[in-house]
């Protein structure tokens, strides 16, 4: 069906924009975040018997509308989809071996990260101006912290995060796997984790050993009593994951002697559109802030053949990339009505 089928005309609208994995990739169909072509970080500091989660957002997304000539627009520019990749293997961390989740258990995962996506959103919305944020990563980066932590801590992470009540872990790899599996390779995504624990500071083994193996994740030991050292050694390795879009996520006074562990979780996305928009196609446009403010962008425009739906005060269009694994989800709001 026709995009231009799914849009009332004369509505003002605004849009959320969210990384999606269709059936093509595997049992799931999962939301993994606000990211296309972006490369957004989170870390989890623990010092001091608590534990402080941070997001850092990455290269910003404009904002996306379908405008009255039912144009995507994503701000300056011509819309992620239309550059060419950097390469078209997806980087895949060495996780362990392990049999795949049950169905039952991959679903409660999907649909659980999927509501914490979405009251984290509603949270974070809140704030002004733009919002980029990756909820797989920040899950990621707690789920490796949930497998270090006992009784009530565990039990209100599993609470907050929606976790399974069982083999979450696995549930996570088996999540991991699919999405930087052989279904992904039209585009790039690359994802990786690692641990920098405080030199001499014992993780056990088990900890250490399960994190390898359901994520990928490996360990580089650092001096957090020369802050400096220790952040630079962490910010090197993000701009290496995030090929130089984030080369400062950390500051010196975002650590101190007594941290004892980072955890940090990169994911570097770039794919094609799998129906190009022409770029002498690209033309000024109003994308509206609010009902009464807009504002002049670069609007995509384009008839193209795609899944969506509309219900009372939002519609939604699933805008897939090469290959037909990921898509982006875009969530247009109305905001008013116009004659």
């Amino acid at each position: 069906m026709n995009t231009r089928d799914a849009i009332t005309r004369g509505a003002v609208l605004s849009a959320v924009a969210m990384l999606a994995m269709t059936g093509a990739c595997g049992r799931t169909n999962h939301k993994s975040g606000t990211a296309d072509q972006a490369s957004p970080n989170n870390h989890t500091t623990a010092s001091n018997g608590k534990t402080n989660t941070r997001g850092t957002p990455g290269a910003r997304s404009g904002p996306g509308r379908l405008g009255p000539r039912h144009g995507l627009s994503n701000g300056p520019g011509h819309g992620p989809g239309n550059e060419q990749p950097t390469a078209t293997a997806s980087s895949l961390p060495k996780l362990g071996t392990f049999p795949a989740a049950s169905q039952q258990d991959m679903a409660t995962l999907s649909n659980g990260m999927n509501r914490f996506a979405l009251a984290l959103y509603g949270r974070l919305a809140k704030q002004h101006g733009n919002l980029f944020f990756s909820p797989w990563s920040i899950s990621m980066a707690l789920a490796m912290t949930h497998l270090g932590a006992r009784g009530k801590t565990a039990a209100e992470m599993e609470s907050t995060l929606h976790l399974p009540k069982a083999h979450a872990d696995q549930a996570f790899g088996t999540l991991f796997k699919d999405l930087t599996g052989p279904a992904a390779k039209a585009v790039t995504l690359d994802m990786a984790n690692r641990l920098f624990p405080q030199v001499g500071y014992g993780l056990e083994a088990a900890f250490t050993k399960a994190v390898a193996r359901y994520y990928g994740s490996t360990s580089q030991p650092v001096n957090y009593g020369n802050t400096e050292a220790a952040v630079a050694a962490i910010n090197g390795w993000v701009k290496k994951q995030t090929k130089g879009r984030i080369p400062h996520l950390l500051s010196a006074n975002n650590v101190s002697a007594d941290t004892r562990l980072v955890l940090v979780n990169t994911i570097f996305f770039k794919g094609l559109w799998q129906k190009r928009f022409l770029k002498a196609a690209t033309s000024k446009g109003p994308f509206f802030q609010s009902p009464s403010r807009s504002v002049q962008v670069d609007m995509m425009h384009g008839t193209i053949e795609a899944r969506h739906g509309q219900s009372r005060g939002f519609a939604t269009l699933e805008l897939p990339y090469r290959g037909g694994c990921l898509a982006m989800v875009v969530v247009l709001i109305f905001l008013r009505q116009v004659r």
